[in-house]
């Protein structure tokens, strides 16, 4: 089927180049996430203490939020890597040279072409790379969200605070002739910036955790010897089931009951003040019985502890 040239769709789709960079980007970060955990794991260069979760579930579950985090930073770098790369050994190919012998690239008509948006496109390559380099993990090695590289976020808010002027506030876009340029920037800022809220969520969701874990203990928590087994139930601690918490709560609670019941005040056939014996008659065989005789609170009226 044969269409008017007028009408005819040519050139290079930018929004699809951007669609097919960013999913085998997703798919080359978690080949790249699984075979870095796997050459760890093998060659013991892997701090496991806190990963025992990890081989009760898997792997990929486990690991969803690292293997999202890591496609997000990695579809950022490569599309931008690509969109550069297109511009400049496929659209824009053609260069022509001027009186001084510096060297511009020019369209088909053999005019200059403008590209005031590069060096905001280098910028953002720029900001990628350290993305790559510090925020790659979402998780730090004790499984928690990874802040320990703040500062690269203080300099990212600096950074695109300068691009969104440039960009918006600046006659840059309509002397740039890339149209990847004028497509990306925008959505690269967009995309940055849901990053961004993407690791505080989760930042927040794990302090208020790590506070309602906090609150639990100091309310369970008993504050003297007497507070335990009085109906105060114990924290569950890593790895113990209910059933153990429940036997541990009834262990206490029988040990200050125990140490609660009242003492009995028991005779003693050492020290009597007073006694009680009157007189004694054995009957029978004194020699086997009468020591027995002599015990029985029956006959005797001593409350005599087992040891004696």
């Amino acid at each position: 089927m044969k269409c008017n040239s007028s009408v005819k769709l040519t050139g290079i789709n930018t929004w699809f180049i951007i669609e097919i960079l960013s999913f085998y980007g997703y798919i080359l970060s978690a080949i790249a996430f699984i075979a870095e955990n796997s050459l760890k794991s093998s060659f013991g260069l892997m701090d496991k203490t806190h990963l025992k979760e990890r081989y009760k579930s898997d792997f990929v579950a486990y690991h969803r939020l690292d293997l999202d985090w890591l496609a997000f930073v990695t579809i950022l770098f490569n599309v931008n890597i690509g969109l550069i790369c297109i511009d400049e050994y496929i659209i824009f190919t053609k260069t022509a040279t001027d009186a001084d012998g510096n060297t511009y690239k020019v369209d088909a008509d053999g005019n200059e072409l403008k590209f005031a948006l590069k060096p905001i496109v280098i910028q953002l390559l720029v900001n990628h790379l350290f993305q790559m380099i510090f925020l790659r993990n979402f998780y730090d090695s004790e499984r928690r969200v990874n802040t320990k590289n703040r500062w690269v976020w203080v300099g990212h808010l600096f950074s695109y605070l300068y691009i969104i002027y440039v960009y918006y506030f600046t006659d840059a876009v309509e002397n740039d002739n890339s149209e990847s340029s004028k497509i990306w920037i925008p959505l690269d800022i967009i995309l940055t910036f849901n990053i961004a809220l993407y690791q505080l969520f989760y930042n927040m969701m794990q302090q208020m955790e790590d506070e309602e874990k906090e609150d639990q203990i100091e309310q369970v928590a008993p504050t003297s010897i007497n507070d335990i087994g009085e109906n105060k139930e114990t924290p569950l601690l890593d790895g113990e089931s209910p059933q153990k918490k429940k036997a541990f709560g009834r262990k206490k609670s029988s040990l200050a009951a125990f140490k609660k019941a009242k003492k009995i005040e028991l005779d003693s056939i050492y020290s009597v003040k007073e006694p009680k014996v009157t007189s004694f008659k054995l009957t029978g065989d004194s020699t086997s019985m009468g020591f027995g005789v002599f015990l029985k609170k029956d006959f005797l009226g001593l409350n005599l502890s087992a040891e004696q």
